[in-house]
């Protein structure tokens, strides 16, 4: 176990001071450098913050992507219901959702940690939700 947490500590410092290369002269670096960012708050970050706006609009069309191709239990397929889950295109309350499957995609399935596939019954919207709702 400490291995592994020494390997994590040494992979998230190669990626913060490659990020941290590409930010100089940003806004972000200022707040940085000027200590007005507490360097524990960003250590919690998502790798997103650190990407351009182009890069996480190809992130975010890779997991759209993932979820379409997403294989749910046919079992358990949107057998579930919530009244707290929220369509995002609607706006109707309550929403039937499933336990996903991923298969093929391992950083949608690394990165999304707990999250469910929902679809509105109203307008028959689906997306990913992450649990917790």
């Amino acid at each position: 176990e400490e291995l592994a947490n020494l390997r994590g500590y040494r992979a998230k410092m190669r990626f913060l001071s490659t990020n941290f290369k590409r930010l100089r002269g940003s806004a972000l670096h200022q707040q940085l450098l000027d200590g007005s960012l507490r360097v524990e708050d960003v250590l919690q970050w998502r790798e997103e913050v650190f990407l351009s706006s182009e890069r996480r609009r190809d992130r975010e069309r890779s997991r759209q992507e993932a979820l379409r191709s997403t294989i749910v239990s046919s079992a358990a397929s949107f057998g579930l219901f919530s009244e707290l889950l929220e369509c995002p295109q609607c706006s109707h309350l309550g929403a039937n959702y499933a336990l996903p499957t991923f298969t093929g995609h391992w950083s949608m399935k690394h990165e999304t940690g707990k999250a469910v596939l929902a679809r509105c019954p109203s307008c028959h919207h689906q997306w990913q939700q992450q649990e917790g709702f």
